[in-house]
């Protein structure tokens, strides 16, 4: 798809207005994907159309990696409701996320960062888990994506290794006494 190359008379302002009002109809139409494969994968069209699964008609109808095709599944899963073999609908695990991801307020990235996180939180009451889901959001519409990584308490939960005592003069990173000097580009 051509642009219309008329943004050469634009103000800085309005280029990054115009970027910001594309990126949040990305996100739209990310939302609208999932959605459709949430339906894909609830109404068992994979196997209807002779896949071993949903991941394997994804890769081959949108020409994509098993790897985003199992990100997507697993997006789509947490984000929109899901069908049981008796018919029972399960609620999404993650309805803030989604209306942030519907709205163009977050890309899929925070939304796989968020699913991550609260999926590595299993004991949390259902209240304190949807806190920390709307936390999480609001912080990742105001920030980048692995802003609610850098929240306090976030790096013990990623974490599964007990982080060693320091003593105040080592350098968090070996590397750190010797920052890289920056990429230049040819």
């Amino acid at each position: 798809m051509q642009g219309s190359g008329n943004h050469w008379g634009k103000t800085k302002e309005e280029i990054i207005a115009a970027l910001q009002d594309i990126e949040a109809q990305g996100r739209r139409i990310e939302y609208t994907g999932l959605e459709l494969v949430a339906h894909l994968n609830n109404q068992g069209l994979a196997t209807e159309l002779g896949y071993s699964n949903p991941a394997a008609l994804l890769v081959h109808a949108l020409r994509i990696s098993p790897k985003e095709a199992k990100l997507r599944l697993a997006q789509a899963e947490a984000l929109f409701p899901s069908i049981t073999p008796t018919g029972s609908i399960i609620k999404p695990a993650l309805p803030a996320t989604s209306a942030a991801l519907a709205a163009g307020d977050i890309g899929s990235e925070a939304v796989d960062v968020i699913r991550k996180t609260l999926k590595d939180l299993p004991d949390l009451e259902p209240e304190k888990l949807a806190l920390a889901e709307s936390t999480m959001v609001a912080q990742a519409a105001e920030d980048d994506p692995n802003a609610p990584l850098r929240h306090p308490g976030a790096q013990h939960r990623r974490s599964r290794r007990p982080t060693p005592a320091r003593s105040g003069t080592e350098t968090a990173r070996p590397d750190a006494a010797h920052p890289r000097s920056p990429r230049r580009w040819p």
